[in-house]
C-alpha cells in the first residue's frame, strides 16, 4: 500500500474517532462499520469524511491536524445528517459534496480563531453547515425527506434479502433491559444510527478505547435520564440523539478530555448535565420558529462554557486541571500529567547553602544597635 494511501486512510479513520475524541483506529473502524447501519447514511459519511481530508491536503492546511481528523470530523458529521435528512438522489450527493467543503472551511476558520483563544471548535462547524445547508440548499433543489428511518427494512431487504430482513427484525425484537436500551440506541444515535445493536458495538468500541470515557458517557446518560424523567424531555429532537450527542458527549468532554480526569471532573461532568437541560430547551423554542434542528448546538454551548470559565481562573486549583497537552486518551492525558507532577515538583526550587563549612560565631546578628543593624537590617547575621 502506498505510504500517501495509508496516511489518508488513517486520517479518514481518525476523523470516526475523533466523534469521540479518540485516535483509536479500532475503535474508529468500529464507528465506521455502525455508520453503515443505514446503507446510505453511512455511505454519504464516509464520502464527506474522503472529500474533506483531501479537500485539507489539497489546500495546505495544518498537517498535524489533517491527519487526527480534526478537520474533517465536522464533514462526516455533516454527511450521516445529510443522508438522515434527505432522500437518496443526485440532489442529496451534490449537497454532501457542498456540505463537506463548507464544514471544512469553517473547520479551518473556527479553530484558528477559538483554537488561539485555548478552546475547542467541537461540532459547531457541522451544526452551522446543515442549518445554512437545509435554509438554503434543500428548500432551493426541493429535495424529498429520507424515509429510510421509517423503512429501514427495505434498506436491509435490498441488501441481503429476506434472510438480512429476519435478522434484522430478530435483533430489534431482542428483549433489551429498558434503560440499557436507551442507553445504547443514545450512543448509536451520535452516528444517526436507532439502534440498540449498533449503540453495543459502539459501547464495545468505546470502552476498548478508554474505561474513562465509557464511565463518563454512562455517568452522563443517567444524570440526564435521571432528570428528563423528572422533567420531560427537553427540546423537539428526538430523544436518543439528544441523550447521545448532547448529554453523553459532553459529559465525556468537560469530565476526561479537556480537563485531567478525577474526582472533580467527574462532579465537573456531572453538573454539565442539567446546564446542557437548560440550554437544548432554550435552543429548541427559539429554532423551532425558524425550523431548524438544534444539533449537538447545547453539547457545544455547554462544553466551551465550562472550559472557558475554567480559562479565567487566577488560583486554577488541583481537582480540575486544563489538559496541557491533549493525547486523545483520558488515561494517557491522566499518566502524562501525573508524571509531570513528579518528574518535576522541584523544578521551581533553588537549593540555599551557607557559604562556609564547620561552626562559626556570629558576633552580630538578631539585635537592634551598631551602625549597621539598624531598622530593616537589625536581625541580619554577619
Amino acid at each position: 500500500m502506498p505510504a500517501s494511501f495509508s496516511s489518508f486512510f488513517r486520517a479518514v479513520l481518525h476523523s470516526y474517532a475523533m466523534l469521540f475524541f479518540s485516535q483509536h483506529r479500532g475503535f474508529a473502524a468500529v464507528l465506521l462499520v455502525v455508520s453503515f447501519g443505514h446503507p446510505v447514511v453511512g455511505a454519504a459519511g464516509l464520502a464527506s469524511t474522503c472529500l474533506a481530508v483531501a479537500g485539507a491536503r489539497l489546500g495546505g492546511f495544518n498537517k498535524e491536524w489533517t491527519d487526527s481528523g480534526a478537520y474533517s470530523f465536522n464533514a462526516l458529521l455533516t454527511g450521516l445528517a445529510l443522508a438522515s435528512f434527505f432522500a437518496p438522489g443526485w440532489g442529496m450527493a451534490g449537497l454532501v459534496v457542498v456540505g463537506a467543503g463548507l464544514a471544512l472551511l469553517l473547520s479551518v476558520a473556527l479553530g484558528g480563531w477559538l483554537g488561539g483563544r485555548g478552546l475547542p471548535f467541537l461540532s459547531l462547524p457541522f451544526v452551522g453547515t446543515v442549518w445554512v445547508l437545509l435554509l438554503g440548499a434543500g428548500p432551493l433543489l426541493h429535495l424529498p425527506a429520507a424515509e429510510g428511518g421509517i423503512y429501514w427494512l427495505n434498506e436491509a431487504y435490498a441488501l441481503g434479502g429476506p434472510r438480512l430482513v429476519a435478522a434484522a427484525q430478530w435483533v430489534g425484537d431482542w428483549p433489551w433491559p429498558p434503560l440499557l436500551a436507551t442507553y445504547l440506541r443514545a450512543l448509536s444515535a451520535v452516528l444517526f444510527q436507532d439502534s440498540a445493536l449498533a449503540g453495543l458495538l459502539v459501547a464495545a468500541g468505546l470502552l476498548w478505547h478508554s474505561r474513562i470515557a465509557f464511565s463518563l458517557s454512562v455517568l452522563g446518560f443517567l444524570g440526564a435520564y435521571g432528570l428528563l424523567l423528572l422533567t420531560g424531555p427537553a427540546g423537539s429532537g428526538p430523544m436518543d440523539y439528544n441523550l447521545g450527542a448532547n448529554y453523553v458527549v459532553a459529559a465525556v468532554a468537560v469530565g476526561g478530555v479537556f480537563v485531567i480526569p478525577s474526582a472533580a471532573s467527574y462532579g465537573w461532568a456531572l453538573l454539565s448535565v442539567p446546564v446542557t437541560v437548560v440550554a437544548l430547551a432554550g435552543f429548541t423554542t427559539v429554532l423551532d420558529k425558524l425550523g431548524l434542528p438544534a444539533l449537538s448546538l447545547p453539547y457545544c454551548a455547554t462544553a466551551l462554557l465550562f472550559l472557558y470559565v475554567l480559562l479565567l481562573r487566577e488560583r486554577p486549583g488541583a481537582g480540575l486541571v486544563l489538559t496541557p497537552i491533549q493525547r486523545y486518551s483520558p488515561e494517557r492525558n491522566l499518566y502524562a500529567y501525573a508524571t509531570a507532577r513528579v518528574r518535576l515538583a522541584h523544578q521551581g526550587a533553588v537549593a540555599l547553602t551557607l557559604p562556609f563549612r564547620g561552626a562559626w560565631t556570629c558576633t552580630q546578628g538578631y539585635l537592634d544597635g551598631g551602625p549597621t543593624h539598624l531598622g530593616d537590617w537589625g536581625q541580619a547575621l554577619d
